[in-house]
């Protein structure tokens, strides 16, 4: 899949801070809390609710936001956070959770409701993918890793 993929394109990338844009209902959510976490690790305790004060920049822990426009079922060691991924207050949000630090990875599966138009819906999903991106460059590492969905259309040698 494509986490064992970055790994190893990236075998010294080291993930303290994740995100996951588009979120709801949360499977890579799971999936980067099973990475960073380990399936080893005991995963009976309540999900964050981001009541942190302390002053430390880096968490001694993996740290995982997810972020989606509905709301989410809490899910064990991620912050769930409602917000537009096109908001400005959303990456500040999200930037407060990892204490004044950008994460190392952002992942967005987001696909918009499609309607059966093709060329519309390829539009509509560019337009999430470019939202996505945009709010990447607030909340990304420098050399962080960014993975997106894409709708492979005609226009798909544009994105990347």
């Amino acid at each position: 899949n494509e986490i064992d993929t970055i790994k190893k394109r990236r075998p010294k990338l080291v993930v303290q801070r994740a995100v996951d844009l588009c979120a709801a209902p949360g499977g890579w959510s799971q999936v980067l809390v099973e990475r960073m976490m380990g399936e080893s690790q005991d995963t009976s305790t309540a999900p964050s609710q981001d009541t942190s004060s302390s002053s430390s920049t880096a968490p001694s822990s993996p740290a995982i936001v997810a972020v989606d426009l509905w709301p989410m079922e809490p899910l064990t060691g991620v912050h769930c956070l409602q917000g537009d991924i096109t908001a400005l207050s959303t990456a500040k949000s999200i930037i407060q959770h990892f204490q004044g630090q950008r994460a190392e990875i952002v992942v967005c599966d987001g696909a918009p409701d499609v309607i059966g138009l093709q060329e519309f819906d390829e539009y509509c999903q560019s337009q999430l993918l470019l939202a996505a991106i945009n709010i990447t460059t607030h909340v990304l590492a420098t050399g962080g890793t960014f993975v997106a969905k894409i709708f492979r259309g005609r226009d798909v040698g544009l994105i990347y």
